[in-house]
């Protein structure tokens, strides 16, 4: 995919002009800005390797086996409740990486103690449910038409939420954000369920 390539270019970029930020940030002992610039170089990082994993193969996935890896990786920063089948689509391991970056938002700009995490995942229709939900802050409404957006990030840095959308719409899905009640955010991710996976899945 010539389009992933060229971001995945650009991010690389990126991770050299913020490199020549750490070591000027070094030199004059400027120990705030230079672990600013480290960390978004980790979250580039991490895109890149969601990238690279979108660009690969697609096959058969238990959704539901990315969601517990997931809630693993996790467990001791939240307090997760899962309701979740054993569903089937066609994607790759991008889509570990995109329920990851929801996951890990949550509990970067949680802001409250204990955060909980729920985690639904069944299939409705012909399609894939998956809804992550929390009891943070939420995402404000004159944020909620711009976090997919392209350089968007509450933290600054990455490709964060486009990313996210961007392997969503590979996998033929969509996704959508809107608040959880009483407080936090939901974001809900559907794929459509093919005719062949329907049959591994009943």
């Amino acid at each position: 995919n010539e389009y992933l390539s060229l971001l995945s270019k650009l991010l690389r970029h990126d991770i050299l002009n913020d490199l020549a930020v750490v070591r000027g940030a070094i030199e004059i002992k400027d120990e705030e800005m230079a672990l600013q610039r480290i960390d978004k170089i980790v979250e580039k990082i991490y895109d890149i390797k969601s990238l690279e994993e979108a660009s690969g193969k697609l096959k058969i996935v238990n959704v539901a086996d990315f969601v517990n890896n997931i809630v693993d990786k996790y467990g001791e920063q939240a307090i997760f409740s899962l309701n979740i089948q054993e569903v089937f689509v066609e994607a790759n391991e991008a889509l570990k990486s995109v329920i990851d970056n929801i996951v890990g938002n949550a509990i970067l700009h949680s802001q409250v103690s204990p955060l909980q995490i729920t985690i639904n995942l069944f299939s409705e229709g012909n399609e894939c449910v998956l809804q992550i939900a929390d009891n943070g802050v939420g995402i404000p409404d004159e944020m909620k038409g711009r976090i997919f957006e392209a350089g968007f990030s509450r933290k600054g840095g990455g490709l964060g939420l486009f990313l996210v959308k961007k392997i969503v719409e590979m996998f033929d899905g969509r996704i959508t954000v809107k608040d959880n009640i009483p407080k936090g955010a939901l974001f809900e991710i559907r794929f459509p369920l093919k005719s062949e996976v329907k049959k591994q899945s009943s």
